[in-house]
């Protein structure tokens, strides 16, 4: 229970410090801001002074002046804006970037989705052939067993009792499977396990 309460507290802290530097960086952009406000309502202030003051004065050479200042601070007024347009601009790009973020996300998390379902369905599909391959080879081996077999004296009773099972056997297995005689191939993975199983028996039939 105490190292549980440290992790949790570590992760408290972690949580903390990175809420504090969220924070922080909110405040210096609030503060950039403030800043830049504060420059432009003092361009305007100025400007509105130097139109006054042009208005007022009768000297040309006064009034060519306060023009100067005027044009200066147009100029300073456009940095600040050009500077305004430039942070917005950068806010507006992080949020694209975590949009296009959260989209990559989604689209892994239904690819990965969809591949998973493909799996299982593979595995599902390889699960039915194989059951289907066994159900064939047991078919074969009824049918073969069934055409001969060689009684031996040293069990008699235990060897007719199995030749009996197995004729009465193989007219349920037959009737119940048709897949030797269906057009459905079988793939030549599965192919390839079903004939190792039946070549290994003798074609006259099995002795015992």
């Amino acid at each position: 229970k105490i190292k549980r309460n440290d992790v949790e507290i570590e992760e408290e802290e972690f949580w903390e410090n990175e809420l504090q530097i969220e924070q922080e960086n909110e405040k210096q952009l609030k503060d950039q801001l403030q800043e830049i406000r504060q420059k432009i309502t003092e361009c305007e202030n100025k400007l509105k002074d130097y139109l006054a003051q042009i208005r007022t004065m009768e000297s040309g050479l006064e009034a060519e002046k306060l023009q100067r200042e005027v044009q200066e601070a147009q100029v300073n007024e456009e940095e600040v804006k050009g500077k305004i347009g430039k942070v917005k601009g950068e806010i507006d790009i992080q949020g694209q970037q975590s949009l296009r973020l959260e989209n990559g996300i989604k689209a892994v998390e239904r690819s990965l989705g969809q591949a998973t379902k493909r799996l299982q369905d593979k595995e599902q599909e390889l699960e039915q052939l194989t059951k289907e391959l066994r159900q064939v080879n047991l078919q074969q081996f009824i049918q073969q067993t069934g055409t001969k077999v060689t009684v031996l004296p040293a069990e008699p009773i235990e060897i007719e009792a199995s030749h009996a099972d197995i004729e009465r056997e193989a007219p349920f297995q037959s009737g119940s499977l048709k897949r030797p005689g269906s057009s459905r191939q079988l793939p030549s993975n599965l192919r390839i396990l079903q004939n190792p199983i039946s070549s290994g028996f003798n074609p006259e039939g099995i002795y015992v």
